[in-house]
């Protein structure tokens, strides 16, 4: 989400995804008007991309031009896990989320 809401700031976000080898793809999102929220799939992203279990991949998400809520959720369909993850680039939200 691009929580600019007192300028005009839309964002142009990079997703990169990156496994044990280093940058293992990259895609340019469209434009995020101020207040935007999308949902993507990085299966749809990034189509035959497989992380193994002991090699799972990691997401960044940069946006030069706006600042950005970042919510990231893995669901494991063998172990019956889930996992979120939530951030911002250029904000602490650790404190935000007490668990």
């Amino acid at each position: 989400m691009n929580i600019e809401f007192e300028e005009d700031n839309t964002g142009t976000p990079t997703i990169q995804l990156f496994g044990p080898a280093g940058l293992a793809g990259e895609k340019r999102l469209e434009d995020f008007p101020p207040l935007a929220c999308r949902h993507l799939l990085l299966s749809e992203l990034f189509p035959g991309a497989q992380s193994e279990p002991t090699k799972p991949f990691t997401v960044r998400m940069m946006v030069p031009n706006a600042i950005t809520i970042v919510s990231a959720l893995h669901i494991d369909y063998e172990r019956r896990d889930i996992a979120l993850e939530h951030g911002s680039d250029r904000h602490s939200t650790f404190q935000d989320f007490k668990c």
